[in-house]
């Protein structure tokens, strides 16, 4: 018999004894903040960004400070057998509604593809840990390897305004 939470729970041990970590942004070390900037600053990263400026260190630090009260904002650093390999976040949480807008990005600096396992991190994270029901996404519409990845998580697409495209997907409980 198919139980996709007891098949999700047995992913999730398969991943964490492959070495899989995941560390809360308010956490990080001076050196994994940095290495985070640099990577947003990217332009393979920044290019899929709203804000496509460079981001300063101040700047980043201050945003990362407010996290910590931050409610409806949350961040983590993915990590595979201690290799950095992306960021996945939640934004706009709305907890009444159990709805969050997400994004996620990996290290420019990887030559394999993670795009699946980062997705794959961020709806186990919203589901079994933030409890929410629906996941939001915001890509532009030239970024075809987000949107293929969507696709392939059986995200639908709602809606497009200008260059930007909605996907959303509805987690099962």
């Amino acid at each position: 018999m198919f139980n996709e939470s007891a098949d999700r729970a047995r992913l999730w041990c398969y991943l964490l004894s492959q070495g899989l970590e995941v560390k809360n942004f308010v956490f990080l070390s001076d050196a994994e903040k940095k290495l985070i900037l640099s990577w947003r600053n990217n332009p393979e990263i920044s290019r899929f960004m709203f804000r496509k400026s460079p981001i300063s260190f101040e700047e980043h630090n201050f945003f990362i400070s407010e996290l910590f009260q931050s409610n409806d904002r949350f961040y983590y650093l993915l990590f595979k057998k201690d290799c950095p390999i992306g960021v996945v976040n939640f934004n706009k949480v709305d907890w009444k509604k159990r709805i969050a807008k997400f994004g996620l990005y990996k290290n420019p600096k990887l030559a394999i593809s993670v795009g699946n396992v980062l997705l794959f991190v961020l709806e186990f994270l919203a589901d079994f840990v933030l409890n929410l029901s629906i996941l939001m996404a915001e890509v532009f519409s030239y970024n075809e390897k987000a949107i293929r990845l969507y696709r392939r998580f059986n995200y639908e697409f709602c809606c497009q305004t200008g260059d930007i495209l909605i996907f959303k997907k509805c987690l099962k409980r």
